[in-house]
This record gives structure tokens, sequence and C-alpha cells, in this order.
């Protein structure tokens, strides 16, 4: 991958037609080629350009210096080097696009492949025997649901202010998401992929606020680490993951293997204890108190896609847009 160094800039990969070119004194390539690797060139849409430049090159460079050989190469070599600088900056659009378009499925899928790489089949039977206890719990039926009603709260986030939900709602709809802890890899995945989007939150009317049993001091490092500009309050005791239906017992065995390597209790608090989570859960909830969406998994290593977060908002938002736009008789 080609990178102008300094810069941090990357290029698509096409073949380096520099590998083995000297050039004339003063010519401004030089810096190509100690830039481009062998395949940084191939692809482009300049080929055919760099095609007659580079197998012209050997010819025309041995031409006496200031002849019209010479200078027709100058020339032709700035054209090169131009259409070069073209399709690097058209590669890097082409690149965020794509790397735009990474669903948070295909991030948390491929830690997950990582994570069974390292873990041992005993572990991962406890962990898949754990999920399959969360789901048999009856708890994805139980917890609220699209149509009814969100409770209301008042939680306080690592800076001991205090968010209402009934009083962010009047600004507009809310996006209510659980994270599990600052010790999830998964969490901080997700959390990461939902300030990404923040922006299209926000041009939809959106807020997004994230709840946690963590402490105030444990979710504090956990914003900071993830750099996260959105609320994050801690629901103490789980206390409105327990209203809205998402608190669970972890199994004896998951609870045990958790302790191995780190205490519950000592993120959540000693009355949270060391046996209780919230599902990942998601839910967009609009102006009228009222839940329009929810993901709800049994299954800690699937969260709600936030390009589905942002589409169901532009749905939400598109009767009161259509109202708003019609002409009054």
């Amino acid at each position: 991958m080609l990178a102008f160094r300094g810069l941090g800039v990357k290029c698509p990969p096409f073949a380096d037609p520099f590998a083995h070119l000297r050039y004339p004194d003063g010519l401004a390539l030089g810096f190509l080629r100690d830039s481009l690797s062998i395949d940084d060139i191939a692809g482009s849409g300049v080929l055919p350009t760099f095609g007659v430049f580079v197998f012209s090159t050997e010819f025309v460079r041995k031409q006496k210096k200031g002849s019209r050989l010479h200078g027709l190469w100058i020339r032709a070599s700035l054209v090169a080097m131009k259409s070069l600088l073209v399709a690097c900056v058209l590669g890097l659009f082409v690149q965020g696009m794509t790397s735009g378009a990474d669903s948070l499925e295909s991030e948390l899928m491929e830690k997950q492949k990582t994570s069974s790489a390292r873990s041992d089949p005993e572990k991962q039977r406890v962990y898949a025997e754990g999920i399959q206890s969360v789901r048999d719990s009856g708890i994805l039926q139980s917890a609220i649901q699209v149509g009814q009603k969100a409770p209301d709260f008042t939680l306080k986030n690592a800076q001991g202010d205090t968010v209402t939900l009934s009083t962010e709602l009047k600004k507009g709809p809310v996006v209510l998401i659980w994270y599990r802890g600052g010790w999830c890899p998964y969490c901080n995945i997700t959390l990461v992929a939902m300030q990404k989007i923040l922006p299209e939150l926000k041009a939809e009317g959106a807020e997004l606020i994230a709840l946690t049993p963590e402490l105030p001091d444990k979710s504090l490092t956990t914003a900071e680490k993830n750099h996260l500009s959105f609320e994050v309050l801690t629901d103490l005791n789980h206390q409105v993951a327990k209203e809205y239906g998402v608190a669970f017992e972890l199994t004896p065995e998951v609870a045990a293997r958790y302790k191995e390597h780190f205490d519950l209790a000592e993120f959540n608090g000693q009355a949270a204890g060391s046996s209780m989570l919230p599902l990942a859960a998601t839910y967009i909830i609009t102006g009228d108190g009222m839940v329009r969406y929810a993901f709800l998994d049994a299954d800690y290593r699937k969260r709600a896609e936030p390009r589905e977060i942002v589409d169901m908002l532009k749905k939400i938002n598109e009767p009161s847009k259509n109202t708003s736009g019609m002409e009054q008789p």
C-alpha cells in the first residue's frame, strides 16, 4: 500500500513503474519511487499514462540534458505525476467509502474469530451454554418491545450530572444502548462504531445515550479510552436494566470464568453483585416515549448495526419531513 511519508496517506494497490528508475537532476519524482512499493500502481486509471512514460524512460533519459527530447520527457513526467496524484486522491475517497461501509457485524465477527482461536474448548463450551441459558430464560420475549412505553429514568454520568430520559425526549428521539463494561472488547468495538455515526444521529435530531452497570469512575475510563462524546450513564445496581427487562443472571460457570480474570463487583459495585449483567440491548425511543426499534439478542457478541439505526431514524423522521414540506391550503 502506497504511503506518503509523514502524512499517513495510503493509495490503492497497483504495480510500481519506478522500481528500477533513476531520475534526472531536479526531477521531483524521486519521492514517488521512495514511497511506492511493487504493488502500488496496478489497476489505476493512469496506468496507460505510466505505461508510455515508463517504457520510454530508459531511452529518453539518456538524451542530453537541455535537449528537446529531455524537455519533452520532463513535461511528460509532470503530467504523469499529476495523474498519479489524482488517482491517489480518488483511491483515498474510494477506500474511505469502502472502509466506512464495513459493518459492525464484520468487526465483531473478526474479534470472535480471534478470541475463539485463543480459547480452549472448555471455555468455549461454558460461554456457549451461558448464551443458551439467557436465550432459554425467555428474557428476549419479556423485555420491553417495539410498541411499548419506555420506562422513564434519571441517572448520573461520570461527572455527576443527572440526565432524565423524558427531558431528552423533548429534544428528539433517543437511541438508548446498553454496554456490559469497559472490560468487554465487544462493547468497546461497538462504542467506537456508535461514536462514528454520532454526526448522522444528530443530523436526524437524535441523541445517543449509553447505559452501563459500571461505577462512574470505571465508565469515565471507558469513555475516555474510546474517545466518546455522547452521554454514558451509570445504571447503578441494574435498576433501569431491570425496569426494561434486560438484566439477567450469569450461569455459575460463566460467573466463575469471569472471576478468574476480574471481579464484576469491583466494576459495578458490591450491591450489584458478580452474577448479573444487562443484555447489549438497543432501543430507539421517540418523543411520545414509545419504543420504535428494539435490538435484543442473547449473544453478547451480536449488536445492533449502526447503519440500521440511522436508517430507522430516517424512516421515523420521514412522515414529519413530508408533512413539513406540504403546501398549506
